[in-house]
Parts: structure tokens; sequence; C-alpha cells
């Protein structure tokens, strides 16, 4: 479907190309897809790392609320979203009681788009400084990308990153914020 919808969208015809998502988004497959959120970016990231946890044996709990990520280019959403349960799942795998809770609020009055993402992992992180960590990946050479693209799209819409870990459960915690226009 990408690449027909690519060729499409390489020849100028966007009638054609929005035609046919919206045939693609009726296909009865489609259908029986859980829905976490309106946001059909984020719910099919959301409903692609609920498969991998479920395949790994990873409890996968979604909380997202009313918040609308209309202002987030889908490229973003997929930067940010994408990257972060990506790590999340990676850290979560092999520890004891593994989990990935994730998370996204809008917070009144002030407009402030929370996003919690919790996981257990096997061992806590070693951080290196400002928010870096140390990696255990064989290839070290494609450690960190997936951060720095999250950190690039939070400059870009003015968000913030932290991070902090508990010992019990054992658990790594990232939570990002950033203002929501108003509407």
């Amino acid at each position: 479907h990408l690449e027909t919808i690519q060729g499409m969208a390489e020849k100028g015809d966007l009638p054609a190309v929005t035609r046919y998502i919206g045939e693609v988004e009726q296909m009865p497959a489609l259908q029986k897809q859980v829905r976490y959120c309106a946001d059909p970016v984020l719910n099919a990231i959301v409903v692609r790392y609920q498969e991998v946890c479920r395949k790994k044996g990873i409890a996968f709990t979604v909380d997202i609320r009313h918040a609308s990520l209309d202002f987030l280019a889908p490229v973003d959403i997929t930067a940010l979203f994408g990257n972060l349960l990506e790590n999340a799942v990676e850290a979560a795998e092999g520890a004891p009681e593994p989990f990935v809770e994730f998370s996204v609020s809008l917070r009144e009055p002030n407009n402030l788009l929370l996003v919690t993402i919790a996981n257990a992992c096997r061992e806590l992180p070693v951080e290196e400084g400002e928010g870096r960590f140390a990696t255990r990946k064989r290839e070290k050479h494609r450690h960190g990308i997936g951060l720095q693209s999250v950190r690039r799209t939070l400059k870009k819409y003015g968000g913030q990153i932290e991070f902090y870990h508990t010992q019990s459960p054992q658990a790594f915690h990232a939570l990002v914020s950033f203002p929501a226009p108003n509407k």
C-alpha cells in the first residue's frame, strides 16, 4: 500500500492518494484493530508495539486521554513515540517481570501535553551525562540515534524530556512534556 501511495504522490495525484488512503482505512483487516486514540499514526505505532510486546511476553499498558496531537506532523509523531517505545521494549525484554506502560494526556489549564513511558529493565542504565546513557548494544555506532531524533522533535515543538529510575520495581521512566497550542 505504501508503494502505491508513494507512486501516486510522486505523480502529484493528491486526490487519488486521499481516496486510496480512505479505502485502505476501511479494509476489514484494519477495522479489527484496537483503537487506542483518534490519531491514526499514533494508533498504528501503539498497535505495533502492543503486538511486539505480546510476542515477547511483555505486559503492555496504554492510557491515552483525549489529547489532540493535531499540531504534530506525522513524521514527528513517529520519531517521538516510535523511538521511545522501541527503547522501552528493548530495555524491558529479559527483565524478570517485563512491562511497558505508556500514557499521553493533556494537562489543563496549562495546555501541556504529557507523555510518560515506564518500563522494567534488566539492569538500571548508566548515565553518561546530559540525559545520555551508556549502551549495552553490540553495534555501538547505532547507539543514541533514536534519542537524538526524539530530542530534535521536542526542540522543534518546545518540549522537554526527563529520565529517572526506580529500584523497586527496577524500572526506567521517561517523562516528556511540551506545550500544546491553544485551539
